[in-house]
């Protein structure tokens, strides 16, 4: 059966200028609490993390070979998705679950759930479609 629940969902995204982690990580978790206090689903979209041909030329190859890559990111997509983790459940006092994630050539996009919804959420799925450089 179907039981409706409202939901809160905060979607932001932050175009970082590829700035090292360490250069905003102590406005990442400001950033994060403006939007999110309140929030069920945080959708959080970044921007420029890594840019040039190296980069593209990557993003090219994962998604016609390894797609699955795509959804995992590299090393540093992995740290940024862990930060913002970090910032989720220190600014808003909840337990977060990152449900589903997806790395493009300098774009991340990461779907993050508070622990009450990571129980019944399954079966999540990305996908993009190529668009220019």
């Amino acid at each position: 059966f179907i039981r409706p629940v409202q939901l809160t969902v905060f979607a932001g995204t932050w175009n970082v200028n590829q700035m090292k982690l360490e250069a905003i990580r102590s406005s990442l978790p400001k950033w994060v609490a403006s939007g999110s206090k309140n929030a069920d689903i945080a959708i959080i979209g970044l921007q420029e993390i890594e840019m040039g041909g190296r980069t593209v030329a990557e993003s090219i190859v994962k998604e016609t070979f390894a797609q699955s890559m795509q959804e995992k990111g590299n090393l540093t997509a992995q740290t940024w998705f862990q930060e913002i983790l970090g910032a989720l459940c220190k600014t808003t006092n909840h337990q977060w679950h990152r449900i589903g994630s997806r790395q493009l050539s300098g774009i991340l996009l990461g779907v993050y759930v508070r622990d009450h919804l990571a129980r019944v959420t399954g079966e999540v799925e990305t996908c993009s479609v190529a668009r220019g450089v």
